[in-house]
């Protein structure tokens, strides 16, 4: 939360954050629900405990849509046609 502040402005609280955790595309659901605790007990999102975090619910993405996101994303600049491919 440091950084975001210094960045983005000292008012920033972790209540009003909207986290997206990227993890393995392997995991399963029980080591996204594993990180998903970790995130309660980091502090950074509410739990049943009063645990003054973001009230969103948190978004897991998988590695290789988050890359492939940021690829096409890129690919707006760099010229690439539609019949064009990337590999993630």
């Amino acid at each position: 939360m440091g950084h975001l502040r210094g960045k983005h402005g000292k008012h920033l609280s972790k209540e009003v954050v909207y986290w997206c955790v990227t993890v393995p595309s392997i995991w399963g659901d029980r080591a996204k629900q594993q990180m998903k605790a970790c995130m309660h007990r980091a502090g950074l999102i509410q739990s049943g405990s009063g645990v003054d975090g973001s009230s969103l619910p948190p978004i897991m993405a998988l590695e290789p849509e988050a890359a492939s996101i940021y690829c096409q994303q890129q690919c707006k600049h760099a010229n690439l046609l539609a019949s064009d491919k990337f590999m993630v």
